[in-house]
């Protein structure tokens, strides 16, 4: 597991290795749809895998993304280990630059949204 420092098929220390930040934070983010470089919001940081990314709510995130003709995803673990959010999607990822800065938007919404619903949760 990633979360909770591993358990059954990762020990920690291999957890705490595929986190760290690796080159420094100095890997330039490639975006090709130029999204990242038009934010105030800082570029990502990667990890082995894994990208720590800071959503508009100022908190750190750690996850992995991808898409495939037809399909995208998003799957986020909030910094305390707690809490980790996955949104599947039936989308096209040919899509215009501006299309492409919606979803994300929608997308990071949606993060948002069910990490402030869980964390709520989690503090009752």
């Amino acid at each position: 597991m990633f979360m909770n420092n591993g358990s059954g098929l990762l020990n920690p220390r291999s957890i705490a290795e595929m986190r760290l930040i690796v080159g420094g934070g100095l890997i330039p983010y490639y975006d090709p749809n130029g999204i990242a470089s038009s934010s105030v919001i800082p570029p990502p940081s990667f990890g082995l895998s894994w990208i720590w990314q800071t959503l508009s709510d100022g908190r750190r995130y750690i996850g992995h993304s991808g898409s495939l003709p037809g399909a995208r995803h998003s799957m986020l673990v909030n910094e305390k280990n707690t809490i980790g959010v996955i949104v599947l999607s039936n989308g096209d990822s040919n899509v215009p630059r501006d299309r492409s800065a919606q979803y994300y938007k929608i997308l990071e919404n949606i993060h948002l949204a069910l990490f402030q619903c869980f964390e709520a949760e989690s503090t009752k």
